[in-house]
């Protein structure tokens, strides 16, 4: 029975390579650098707060073999509330873009611009909602 590899390690140029040593890997994984692929704080609310968007490396593959590899994750954090995973990529080119989307998409969540529209459908004038990261933001009609 020909099995695939289940741990990798990210080489410093951005291709995957599968590894088969447990010690290897172990010691791989150990220092975070190797795992983290970017990491960024999104000011919000009164500004002394933030959103945490980090992508790392996950050095095993979480599709178990079904669909595309699983070797990196994208997750949110809000203070306080438990992390949420978001989104995971084959690839580092994917989750470079990914995690530049899911920034883009969480920055323009949090932004305080204009005064909400009493005639709003989403927000019905109080300038709020609860977006898809389970963040209260500002609604649409404020960006």
């Amino acid at each position: 029975m020909n099995m695939l590899p289940r741990s990798y390690i990210l080489r410093d140029n951005g291709q995957v390579e599968p590894c088969d040593n447990m010690v290897t890997h172990a010691a791989w994984l150990k220092d975070p650098h190797n795992r983290i692929v970017e990491s960024v704080a999104v000011p919000f609310g009164d500004m002394t707060e933030a959103v945490l968007i980090t992508t790392i490396f996950l050095g095993w593959d979480l599709s178990y073999g079904e669909g595309d590899p699983e070797l990196f994750e994208t997750f949110v954090e809000k203070p306080g509330e438990k992390k949420t995973i978001h989104s995971r990529y084959a690839t580092l080119v994917e989750a470079q873009a990914g995690h530049a989307g899911i920034v883009e998409e969480v920055t323009r969540s949090v932004k305080h611009e204009k005064v909400p529209d009493p005639d709003c459908p989403d927000c019905y004038g109080n300038g709020e909602v609860i977006n898809g990261f389970g963040m209260e933001v500002r609604c649409e009609c404020t960006l």
